[in-house]
């Protein structure tokens, strides 16, 4: 038959019987959707975190209340008074894990410093409560680890044991069936001497 006489399949132009067009890669529509590759889809990406939560909103609202009321024409000596107000707000942030850099990138905008200048005496004003705050954290982490951990340690020191067992007994039967083919030859050799014919004189 000659390539481009009819046939079912097509009639030589690229065409099927049904009037269907070949795809890109020279199948029928039908293959090609066949073979095509499903794409898979996009995993839905998580919802992005508020930099800053409700609660410390709130706080930052009264804190610049607070600062508007402050005379700050001595920038040199901060006022005594506003060390706990701004110490509270900065534990609310720990608290709410929105002590990060967003929240001091909001307190130029209140205080008559700029960024280094204020950070440095939040850090300050906080660092003992951070700290324990941190370690109160690790410590609960440790424990709830601790518990999962207890949770499942009896079946698994049985099922490490067994496995210890039967490879300790698989190792004997192996070093012991090497050992055996090692002394077969030795033994078939002594066999057969024993009963070689002896030399015609």
């Amino acid at each position: 038959m000659s390539p481009h006489s009819s046939n079912e399949y097509g009639n030589g132009t690229g065409q099927t019987n049904g009037g269907g067009g070949r795809g890109r890669d020279g199948l029928s529509p039908t293959v090609e959707m066949t073979y095509r590759r499903a794409r898979p889809s996009p995993s839905p990406e998580p919802e992005p975190k508020p930099e800053i939560s409700p609660e410390v909103e709130e706080a930052l609202i009264h804190l610049k209340e607070e600062v508007s009321k402050c005379d700050w024409s001595n920038k040199g000596k901060f006022p005594p008074h506003m060390r706990p107000v701004v110490a509270e707000v900065a534990k609310i942030a720990i608290r709410t894990d929105c002590y990060t850099q967003p929240f001091f990138d909001r307190m130029p905008a209140i205080f008559p410093y700029n960024k280094f200048t204020i950070t440095k005496l939040i850090r300050k004003e906080v660092h003992t409560f951070h700290t324990q705050f941190l370690a109160d954290q690790r410590a609960a982490l440790i424990a709830a680890f601790q518990k999962e951990v207890d949770a499942v340690k009896e079946d698994r020191v049985e099922t490490h044991e067994a496995a210890v067992t039967a490879f300790g007994e698989f190792e004997s039967e192996t070093r012991r069936r090497e050992r055996d083919r090692t002394d077969l030859p030795s033994f078939l050799s002594s066999f057969a001497l024993h009963f070689q014919r002896k030399p015609r004189r």
